[in-house]
Formats: C-alpha cells, sequence, structure tokens
C-alpha cells in the first residue's frame, strides 16, 4: 500500500462506496449498519492510520470500573491489538484505538482482516460497557467476541 489515500480509495471500491476520502482533517468516518460510527485518521499521504471508535460513556466512574477498563488493556487480552482509553478532549468518552502502518501492507486483504477484528471488539465493549459501568460485568470471558464474529462489514459513510 503506497499511503492512506490508496487505502481509502481500495476499501471504498471493496465496500461499494467508491467516493470514500478524507476530510480536510485527514478523517473518514464510517457507519456501521447497527449506527455504531468508527472513524479512521491519518494524513493522506502518510502511512500511519488510526481506527478509532467511540464506545460509550462514563460519567464519573468508579477506581474498580477504570480499573477493568486498564486490565482489558493488559497485552490485549481484550482489545486484541487496540486499545481503551478516555478521550483527552472528553474525559467521559471511552474510545476504542488501534494504530496501523498500511505502509507495511500488499493490497486491501490485510487491512480489511485488522479492520474486521477492530470492528468485533469495538461491538463487543459497546455491549459490555453499560454493564461494566453498572458492576454487573467481570473480565470478559474469552469466548464473549463470539457473538460479535457476524461476517460482512456492511459499511456506510
Amino acid at each position: 500500500m503506497k499511503n492512506n489515500r490508496d487505502l481509502i480509495e481500495q476499501l471504498g471500491a471493496q465496500i461499494g462506496l467508491p467516493d470514500l476520502h478524507f476530510s480536510d482533517e485527514g478523517i473518514c468516518e464510517l457507519v456501521l449498519p447497527d449506527g455504531a460510527e468508527f472513524f479512521l485518521e491519518g494524513a493522506p499521504d502518510g502511512v500511519v492510520l488510526h481506527l478509532s471508535g467511540v464506545v460509550g460513556y462514563l460519567h464519573a466512574p468508579s477506581a474498580e470500573v477504570l480499573s477493568q477498563l486498564l486490565s482489558a488493556n493488559h497485552n490485549g487480552q481484550a482489545t486484541g491489538a487496540a486499545a481503551l482509553a478516555l478521550n483527552s478532549g472528553n474525559p467521559a468518552e471511552v474510545l476504542l484505538s488501534q494504530r496501523l502502518d498500511v505502509g507495511q501492507m500488499t493490497g486491501i486483504e490485510p487491512f480489511l482482516a485488522n479492520l474486521e477484528t477492530f470492528l468485533k471488539f469495538l461491538a463487543f465493549w459497546i455491549d459490555e460497557l453499560p454493564q461494566l459501568s453498572a458492576g454487573q460485568a467481570a473480565a470478559p470471558p474469552p469466548d464473549s467476541l463470539a457473538r460479535h464474529a457476524a461476517g460482512g462489514l456492511g459499511l456506510s459513510v
């Protein structure tokens, strides 16, 4: 892959959105069929691309909830190659983020595999965060991502 712009063009062709492109701010926003939004961010001519998605919001989270979120990041045990974080611009907003080097990718397939895994983790955390903040969830069991393994991306802009 030459750069982020090349990747976005190939992604658009692959998912039936040929006009897919970066905004002037270097952001490409996509929406899943269930309404979840995620973002591809990076310099169009660069090779570092950031995937991010809003998991949800925590207002005055307990130390236990924050500890569980941090534990989920440990060695990617519940986040894969991504990580959970609080948005520095809005500390109540919980994000899932992942950095990719598209310059190392040959073709769109490796990116699609990374994206699909990222979106499975995003869907998992969107479902889990309300339960976690209500004190109803513990660390996710290893197979809990299986219910988010539906095929196809079904993206829109």
